[in-house]
Parts: C-alpha cells; structure tokens; sequence
C-alpha cells in the first residue's frame, strides 16, 4: 500500500478495540479497555487529517481499502458494551461530521448511498475483514466486532445489495451454536435477518444451506421458548429459498423432527410454537405430509392435554389450526379405523369446550369432514355412538345442541 494509505489503516487499526487477552465474559476487568481509550487520543486525529485530503469518489482503489475499515471503526465506536467510554461517542460524531462535511452524508449511512459509492463492494469488504478476525475460537476476544457484525446484519435489508449466503452467515452460525442463550438468540436474529433478504436462487450453487440446516436442527436441543420460535422462523424461510430438487427432501426432514420434539416435548408454549409452524410446513409440503402416523399421537396428547382449561388456552387454537390444514390434504387417505383416535378426541374436546365458541365451530366442521369420509355404514356406527353418548349425558346443553347439529349433518 502507498503510504498514504498506510498511514490512515494503521491508524484505524489502533483505534479498534484490539484482542481481548482474556474472553469478555472471563473476567469484570480487560487492560485493553484503557489501552484502546488511550490510542484513540494518539491515531484518531491522524484520520481526521488524512480524511480531508482524500477524495473517495475519484480514488476507488484507497475507498476499497480504507472506507471498510472506517466504516467498521465507526460502527465500533458507536456499539454498547463494557468497552464504551463517552469519549467513543465524541469521537464517532466528530468522524461523521467530517464524512458529512466531504460527501454530504454521515458515514454510518454509507451503505445506503448507491449513488455515490460501490456500496456491494464495501459491504462484502466488511465481511471479509470482520470474518477474518472473528472465528468460532475468537468472537469472545473480540466484541465490539461481534457487535460491528450484528449492526450490518440487523441492518441489511436497507442496503439493497445481493447476499450470499457463504460470505455473509458464518458468524450468526457461529453465535447460534454457542452454548449461552442470549448469544445464540443474537445469532438467530441475524440469521432471520439476513434470510429475508436472500434472493429464491441464493442456495443454488453448492450445498452451504446444508451448513446453515445442520446449525438450526441443532438449535431445538435448547428448550428456551424463544430459541424455539426464532429457530422454526429460521427453518421456515430458509425451505423456501431452497432449489426445488432439495426443497421436498428438507421439508420432509423437518417436518419430521418437529413432529418427533412435539412427541416428547412437555413445556405447552414449546408445544404450541411447533404446532404453529407445524401447520405452515404441512402447506408447504402437501399430501407428503400424510405418511407420518405420528401426527396422529402429536395431535391427539395435544386434544387430550386441552381438556384443562389453562392448557387450552395455549394448545387448543394451535392444535385445531394443525389439525384443519392436516385435512386439507390428508383426505384422500382418510380412513376411519386409522384416524377414529383422532375423530373420538375431537368429540371429547368438544364436549370440555362447549363455551369456546371460536373452538366449537373448528371442531365441528372438523367432526362432519371426517365423518363424511366414512362410508355410509361407519356413519352409522358414529350416529348411534353419537346416540349413547348423548342420552347418558344430559346435562351439558351447549354439547347436546352441536351433537345435533354434527348428526343432521349426517347422510346415510
């Protein structure tokens, strides 16, 4: 580099907060704090200085190399941590005074400025740099470019520029996949983030969605209800920017696991958030859906845990919801002596549930679907069922009322 340019990376590089000896969390106190604090007083004013004599939009070649790392420095400088001292602040308002005095905007807005700069080219030059220091060993050592990191992922759908994923994932990966919940919920965040800004051809080359795949699977060890919604949001969006040819297979594949979780899981607010997103896969995958028989024991413990008021509050919408696109697309196959476990929940939880009026009229267009896809003597069977049932219980109006409605629905 020509010592022009030299002179002001150097200086950035000073003023960065540099490596932290120890991890953030090992120790309440780090030298390099005060170290950082007081370079900032010795290289700062050398890029104020060679700021002005620089002119970005006619030299590219030095904007490659310095606005990055300026950008980056700024970010920094304006990030909340143990390492903020007010003296960081001055310093970013006196740098962004200087950028907006230059280019007529403050340097922290930069990337959405396509008009003046190769805005695509400094965000993948951020990247670059921020994943060549922070590694799945280092990010610890280094959190105020962690904290660079999550500023631009949270931000990136202002940008307007292309993602790749490869180039812009591998440190939300790395924060998913550690141990503490609040780091991993970070990571998720920007990993959704980031996912709703790829394009529906961003996974075509290569397998890396597999990488970014495995990270989330693993997420759903973590029982936090939170990791549990931003994980399945995650999963979700990434099936739909997959290639088609790979898209059935994965869906597949969770579809299954959540349906093995839900089977074992006991927390109720985990449960429903699968359920919820259980019913978004299965209109996603159709009649493939229909080959598990486990749906059936999930939906089932989930009508048999909503016959208690306060777990109906939590499951009962959620289930029903499942249960209604279930049969959307599971019709062709519906066959009484496979599904009745499902069709006698129903009419349990319809009787516990007679004053949920919301609940009632999904469960009743829910009973008269299945029974209308029983053959005519099965309808029969259910009629006088039906019949038994009510003449030993007389006592709960509201049920006796929609027990004659599901019975004049009946045809046979």
């Amino acid at each position: 580099m020509e010592d022009g340019i030299t002179l002001i990376v150097d200086a950035i590089e000073n003023c960065l907060l540099p490596r932290l000896e120890r991890a953030l969390d090992e120790s309440e106190y780090h030298a390099e704090f005060n170290v950082r604090e007081n370079k900032l007083n010795t290289h700062f004013p050398i890029i104020i200085e060679t700021l002005g004599n620089l002119d970005f939009r006619l030299e590219t070649e030095k904007a490659s190399i310095i606005l990055p790392r300026l950008l980056i420095l700024d970010l920094e400088l304006q990030s909340e941590g143990p390492w903020f001292r007010e003296q960081c602040k001055t310093y970013s308002t006196s740098l962004n005074q200087a950028f907006e005095k230059m280019y007529g905007f403050k340097l922290y807005n930069i990337l959405e400025y396509h008009n003046v700069f190769n805005v695509q080219m400094l965000f993948n030059k951020c990247l670059e740099y921020l994943h060549l220091k922070v590694t799945s060993t280092t990010f610890k050592n280094y959190p105020g470019l962690v904290e660079v990191y999550c500023k631009l992922a949270n931000n990136v759908k202002d940008y307007k520029i292309e993602l790749n994923p490869i180039t812009v994932l591998p440190l939300s990966l790395i924060l998913m996949e550690h141990f503490d919940i609040d780091t991993k919920i970070k990571g998720l965040r920007f990993c959704l983030s980031i996912l709703e800004c790829l394009t529906s051809d961003a996974f075509r080359q290569g397998n890396y969605y597999e990488v970014v795949y495995s990270c989330l699977i693993k997420c759903f060890d973590e029982k936090d209800l939170e990791v549990t919604k931003l994980t399945t949001s995650c999963l979700l969006l990434m099936l739909t920017k997959l290639p088609a040819k790979d898209k059935v297979i994965k869906v597949d594949e969770v579809y299954r696991t959540i349906l093995e979780l839900m089977y074992t899981e006991t927390n109720l607010y985990r449960k429903a958030a699968c359920l919820n997103v259980t019913k978004l896969i299965i209109d996603m995958h159709g009649v493939n859906c229909v080959k598990y028989k486990l749906f059936k024991s999930v939906v089932c413990d989930a009508l048999d845990l909503s016959s208690n008021k306060a777990a109906a509050d939590i499951l009962l919408k959620e289930v029903l919801q499942c249960l209604t696109s279930w049969l959307k697309y599971s019709w062709c196959v519906w066959r009484l002596s496979t599904y009745q476990d499902i069709l006698s929940a129903l009419f349990k939880t319809l009787y516990v549930s007679s004053d949920n009026d919301e609940a009632v009229a999904i469960i009743l267009k829910l009973i008269m679907t299945m029974i209308q896809l029983c053959t005519q003597e099965e309808q029969k069977q259910i009629a006088s069922s039906m019949k038994s049932f009510t003449d030993a219980n007389k006592t709960n109006q509201k049920f006796l009322a929609n027990m004659e409605i599901i019975k004049n629905s009946i045809a046979y």
